[in-house]
């Protein structure tokens, strides 16, 4: 095999890896929030990406 299939498949492999983890981590966040939703509270993702309830939130600031 010459050197450009090699970085080819390189390439390729990385490329899959990143997508990956994109596909993963979003049904982790999506995770999150339906167990907020199953608690029976609304969820927000916060500006540093954690979820918490919209409730919760509220209680918070007064």
């Amino acid at each position: 095999m010459n050197k450009l299939t090699i970085f080819g498949i390189a390439i390729t492999v990385t490329i899959v890896v990143a997508y990956g983890a994109f596909v993963l981590l979003g049904a982790w966040i999506d995770g999150r929030r339906q167990a907020v939703r199953e608690r029976g509270e609304h969820p927000v993702t916060t500006s540093s990406g954690n979820v918490e309830a919209r409730e919760q939130q509220t209680r918070n600031d007064d």
